[in-house]
């Protein structure tokens, strides 16, 4: 009989486990377990603090959690979170912040400000082993001890003895809705009045109530509507409604998965969630008495941890924890509208977790294809037909090549890699078609990958490379090929198509790798919508999926443009596009699939959901619908049945109720929840917000580190932060996902913190977190300020003596050391300065004095100096307050005029410097004579700017000292021609000679007796191609200063020498031929070496070749020069010494120089005519040469009167306009040749000069 019973019971225990597997509820959890920080995986209670924290009670301790890292309390007595006992049973929280902990060994209390006070049996308890306590709406905290049940009030802060409890050991507390205190002994249920009147037991007319201290009631749990849900130990659960003294017992027998009931939660208003020791979880429907079951199943990572439940609790956001002996696990609400289709152990769930596909099949049922076969769902039962297919494992098609369907009432159409495939549903049969090579369906031998069913019958298929777009019937074959030639843009460019859609116009639309082809499936005729034209970055737009909205849109999931929407217009092929991408909200551009309702178009990125609503164009992103790792989406494998919206994915079928899922609208608490400085921590608050308004954290060190949770436990990584640190720095901080902050080398001073975070979904709390802090100032700032101020003491002296220097250093970079006037650098910006000047006319003079250079030469420098100063003086004396004067160097000044006034004025000011200027200037015994020549330009009249106002004023200066000194001269039209003609000359003079500008004319040079060619001097003449002849008195001097005055020089000897030589070679020169030599080009240019090779390369005697030098080029009497002239008389040329008698004339030069001619200037002759004394003069000349063996040139001779005079140096040679201007070579040559009278050759054409 026995034997029997125990088999009865097996039966009937197997029926039992078989009818819970079927109401087994599939929930996808998360769990926290050691590999996450969890210190201890024995999780007794689960409990959230007032302000957010979640709070694990454990067999290790308490444990405080954030969502990103773990708090842990234990027996550590060094450490400051210690507690008296790691066998934490119980953890509740008064009005005011405080946490209480009951232990084995001790009551612990954790109070706001992070500090922990422990009470024993020395402090009024009557036990130090507490069960459990609770904290009543009334702040009173009750105790249940080893030796009974005590009340704690925070009024007297006292521990009271319960004495009329008559049961020591009390196992759970709550309170009730009338405010009476419910506990449970183990000689049943008992209840303190809120009056404290005293215990009484609880009436009841149900004797099975009155049994229930035998059962160990290990739970009390007050439900909504009065109603009390009681857990046992050993008898199930008990619902009771004290009020009217109904009450519900469920035990095994009647459902639950067990009788030994360890916690419960109401979840919900219908869901009731109860935890057993050994069995999971039973899920009570409150409304329907229903029970469902969720186990821990081996292998699954998204079933509970474990099937030992210690506790469940709900936070305030609708969280589910679980605690079990195993870790944590949690259930978001955010997935109650969310169901995964998946594999499951022991051949339950789907035949393979990747689903490649899901199509609609018949009404309500799903067929879908995974990596383990195809099955089919009821969508309204969720039941699951395995391998509903199972004849497709045959040899002719195997599932892995099958790539999509097309179904319909009677039949299903699958495309594979090998070809066709057709399910009869009601024949029960599969029809194969091979697209092998040769095949006789004419099918190509490509994979196929999509098909889509013909409404006249067959199917229209896609596939790999020129399959193109093909109709294939089971009766004939493929009766229609279309763009599967390289004609067509599709093949051509190498497309493939991942999905076809008919539209209600009739048309197949395919989305493809690049962009939509819209087809004609009468004809074939197509349009290429190609994708992104400017808004896209690359040529080909991939297209993922296709639907059919309303009114002839069509809407398109792309992989790099996110949503697109395409408007078609009636009776034409043209379309307006437009684009939803990240820029109008979209979270990604990669969408891989979407289906569209009404109002609605759910997409899909690769693992998020995107829901877009049509009318206002609002995208809403749902991140925490799916807690599946590595969860990624198929594409173009989502479509709606109802509200239920069904997505292929790498793990399962997802089925979204759309009805019930939602943004989650939880505003969490944001805290700060450590402080580091300087990497130790600082401050870790308990409750912030229970704290002081004036809290302020004192800190030792300006680095420091913020920690700061949102708590939300959603998806923590999720959460995103804002923060500032007020007193540094005012602005928010970009939004960022990292819990932490950062702050180095802040001063001492105040501050404040402040975070502000988001929940999961990434809505904003309006918690906003703050904490003042206040950097105090360290022992060795004063010692640094001290320091810093010596320092910067030393620094000060420092720069006020730098400053004095720079003063200096100014004023001598701005003034001239001499005479202190302001220097040429000071002058240019005080010109510019006034140029910038609105309407301001000034007058700018140039000053140069005449004599300095006599006076350095005569009397030495120190007198030149004291000169200079001594000039200064009476400048600044005569200019007084009315202008500003400057040294530019040298003899120069210049002198600005601001007076705004007629120019009569100027000359009045002028007038007084030239006065003063020219008074003598005693020296000590020596007495200097001076002068001043005067420039005057006036702005703007005279110049625009000041570089050429100024050089207009200098010109004017050269006017004035070339005619005769001690002048001033206004700028005028006179001088501003001949400026012009000047710079128009050096302009032209940098060609010239490259451009074989310049000729040489020949000047006879005659016996005064025959009047016969004895030689002839070279003088050059510019002809410029548009000027004409320009003589060289225009030229010389610019070639002179420019530098180029050697280079013309050197062309000047070699052309000369060149033409003598023709002319010798000829028998034709009878004397030589001379050259003039400027004084610059004799000591800068290689003069020796000139003449040396022009010799050589002409093959001209020396002794034909006679060189004019001036007075000038003497003057230094340098050994120098005399090197110079001696190196070329030893050449074997002759020295010729020019316009003798015009200068200073020293006698000394005829004897220290090798010269062998004296050319008499032109001035002697023509006076010579005209006075004694002049004539007197000519004839020493001749006779002071004939004395030193040297021949004599009179040039200037222009009159019979004049050539008279000369006739008795017969000797000698003559030159003049008398008998010829100067010619041109050929002329010279033609006159030779003749050896005709000169006086009846033709003149010199005009402009030249009379003698160079």
């Amino acid at each position: 009989m026995h034997l029997i019973l125990k088999f009865l019971q097996f039966i009937s225990l197997a029926i039992y486990c078989l009818s819970a597997s079927a109401n087994t509820s599939d929930y996808i959890f998360k769990h926290l377990t050691l590999e996450d920080g969890l210190p201890s995986l024995e999780i007794l209670q689960t409990f959230q603090q007032s302000n957010g924290f979640i709070w694990f009670s454990t067999s290790r301790g308490a444990i405080r959690y954030d969502g990103y890292s773990f708090r842990h309390f234990y027996f550590s007595p060094s450490s400051t979170d210690h507690i008296s006992n790691n066998f934490v049973n119980k953890i509740a929280e008064d009005k005011t912040g405080n946490l209480w902990l009951a232990t084995e060994d001790g009551l612990n209390r954790i109070n706001i400000d992070g500090s922990i006070d422990i009470f024993k049996r020395d402090d009024g308890l009557p036990s130090s082993w507490i069960l459990t306590l609770f904290i009543d709406s009334k702040n009173r905290l009750w105790i249940s001890t080893g030796e009974g049940l005590v009340l704690y009030k925070p009024d007297n802060q006292a521990f009271q003895k319960i004495t009329a409890a008559t049961d020591k050991k009390v196992t759970a507390i709550t309170e009730m809705a009338n405010g009476d205190i419910l506990f449970a002994t183990e000689s049943g249920l008992k209840k303190v009045s809120s009056d404290e009147e005293g215990i009484k037991a609880i009436v009841t007319t149900h004797p099975e109530l009155e049994l229930l201290g035998n059962y160990y009631i290990v739970n009390l749990k007050l439900l909504s509507n009065d109603w009390v849900a009681i857990a046992t130990e050993y008898n199930g659960l008990f619902l009771v409604n004290f009020q009217s003294d109904e009450f519900h017992h469920y035990t095994q027998a009647s459902g639950l998965m067990e009788d030994a009931v360890s916690s419960i939660e109401q979840v919900s208003k219908d869901q009731l969630w109860v935890g057993h020791y050994t069995k999971g979880m039973s899920v009570l429907n409150l409304a329907s008495g229903n029970i469902s079951s969720v186990q821990n199943r081996q292998f699954d990572a998204y079933s509970i941890v474990s099937n030992t439940i210690r506790n469940i609790y709900q936070d305030k956001s609708g969280i589910v924890w679980i605690g079990t002996d195993s870790g944590v696990s949690k259930l978001s609400p955010q997935q109650r509208g969310v169901h995964i289709y998946r594999a499951l152990p022991h051949g339950k769930g789907l035949s393979g977790s990747f689903v490649f596909t899901a199509t609609p099949h018949k009404e309500n049922n799903t067929l879908v294809s995974s990596d383990g076969g195809i099955d089919l769902i009821n969508n309204i039962s969720r039941e699951i037909t395995p391998n509903f297919l199972n004849v497709l494992n045959s040899d002719s098609v195997k599932v892995e090549d099958i790539w999509s369907f097309a179904s319909s009432k009677s039949e299903i159409w699958m495309a594979a890699s090998s070809g066709l495939a057709l399910f009869d549903i009601k024949q029960q049969a599969l029809h194969f078609f091979s697209n092998a090579k040769d095949n006789k369906f004419e099918l190509p031998n490509q994979s196929i990958y999509t098909v889509l069913a013909e409404p006249k019958g067959g199917v229209w298929f896609t596939g790999y490379n020129n399959v193109g777009l093909s109709l294939f019937h089971p009766d004939q074959g493929v009766i229609k090929r279309f763009m599967h030639t390289n004609e067509s843009n599709y093949t051509k460019e190498g497309n493939f198509t991942n999905e076809t859609i008919l539209s209600l116009r009739g048309e197949i639309w395919m989305a493809t790798t690049d962009g939509v082809f819209r087809v004609n499936r009468e004809s074939g005729a197509y349009q290429h919508y190609k994708l992104g034209g400017t808004v896209a970055k690359r040529e080909y737009i991939r297209v993922s999926s296709i639907r059919e909205g309303k009114e002839g849109v069509f809407w398109i999931a792309t992989q790099g443009l996110g949503l697109v929407k395409i408007q078609t217009k009636a009776d034409s092929v043209e379309v307006d596009i437009t684009y939803f991408t990240t820029e109008q909200g979209m979270p990604s551009n990669e969408i891989t699939a979407l289906a569209v309702s009404e109002q609605t178009i759910w997409l899909t990125s690769n693992r998020d959901l995107i829901k877009f609503t049509i009318a206002s164009q609002d995208v809403q992103i749902f991140k925490n619908l799916f807690n599946i790792n590595n969860l990624k989406f198929m594409f173009a494998s989502a479509y709606l049945s109802g509200n239920k919206l069904l997505i292929s994915s790498s793990k399962g079928l997802v089925e979204v109720d759309t009805n019930e899922i939602a943004l989650s609208q939880y505003s969490p608490q944001v805290e700060i929840t450590k402080v580091l400085s300087n990497k130790e921590s600082v401050y870790q608050s308990i409750n912030k917000k229970s704290m002081a308004d004036n809290y302020i954290q004192k800190l030792a060190d300006g680095n420091i580190e913020f920690h700061f949770a949102a708590l939300d436990y959603v998806n923590s990584e999720n959460n995103s932060f804002s923060y500032r640190l007020l007193g540094f720095d005012d602005r928010w901080s970009n939004v960022s996902t990292t819990p932490q902050a950062f702050y180095s080398n802040l001063l001492p001073g105040y501050y404040t913190f402040e975070v502000k975070g988001t929940n999961s979904d990434n809505l904003w709390s309006n918690n906003v977190a703050r904490l003042d802090v206040y950097i105090a100032i360290p022992y060795w700032y004063y010692m640094l300020a001290s320091l810093l101020f010596l320092i910067g003491f030393i620094i000060l002296l420092f720069i006020l003596s730098r400053r004095k220097q720079l003063r200096v250093l100014e004023y001598q970079l701005r003034h001239d050391t001499l005479t202190g006037l302001p220097n040429r650098f000071d002058f240019q910006q005080k010109v510019s300065d006034l140029v910038s000047l609105p309407k301001c006319d000034f007058a700018l003079v140039v000053l140069d004095l005449d004599n300095l250079k006599d006076a350095n030469d005569i009397y030495g420098h120190k007198v030149g100096d004291e000169y200079i100063k001594q000039a200064s003086k009476r400048m600044q004396e005569s200019v007084g307050e009315q202008g500003y004067l400057a040294r530019l160097g040298g003899d120069e000044f210049v002198l600005l005029l601001n007076l705004n006034q007629h120019d009569k004025d100027y000359f009045k000011v002028i007038g007084l410097i030239t006065s003063n200027l020219c008074k003598p200037y005693q020296f000590d015994d020596v007495t200097v004579s001076g002068s001043a020549s005067l420039g005057v330009a006036i702005y703007p009249k005279d110049g625009n700017n000041e570089h050429e106002l100024f050089i207009h004023a200098d010109s004017a200066m050269y006017a004035a000292k070339k005619a005769g000194r001690n002048q001033a001269y206004f700028f005028n039209s006179l001088l501003k021609n001949k400026l012009a003609e000047t710079i128009k000359i050096k302009t032209n003079l940098k060609d010239a000679l490259r451009n074989q500008e310049f000729e040489l004319y020949y000047q006879p040079k005659l016996n005064p007796i025959n009047r016969c060619i004895e030689g002839f001097e070279a003088l050059i003449r510019w002809i410029h191609p548009v000027e004409g002849l320009i003589p060289p008195d225009k030229f010389i001097d610019e070639a002179e200063n420019n530098g180029s005055i050697a280079q013309i020089g050197k062309w000047v000897i070699e052309t000369a020498c060149e033409q003598a030589a023709d002319l010798h070679a000829r028998g034709l020169l009878k004397g030589n031929v001379s050259v003039n030599v400027s004084p610059k080009q004799l000591h800068t240019s290689d003069i020796v070496n000139i003449v040396r090779n022009a010799l050589k390369s002409s093959s001209l005697p020396a002794e034909k070749l006679e060189l004019e030098i001036t007075e000038s080029s003497l003057m230094d009497e340098s050994d120098k020069t005399y090197t110079l002239l001696t190196n070329l008389k030893n050449i074997g040329v002759s020295i010729a010494l020019d316009d003798f008698g015009s200068g200073y004339s020293s006698l000394s030069y005829l004897t220290k120089y090798p010269i062998s001619t004296l050319k008499i200037d032109r001035s002697i002759i023509n006076l010579a005519s005209e006075q004694k004394a002049s004539l007197l003069v000519l004839r020493n000349i001749y006779s002071l040469a004939h004395s030193m063996g040297m021949k004599v040139v009179t040039e200037g001779v222009e009159t019979e009167e004049q050539a008279s005079l000369l006739l008795q140096y017969k000797d000698d040679l003559v030159q003049g306009f008398l008998y010829s201007r100067p010619v041109p070579f050929a002329d010279a040559k033609r006159l030779l040749i003749q050896n005709a009278a000169v006086t009846d050759f033709p003149s010199e054409p005009s402009g030249s000069a009379e003698n160079s």
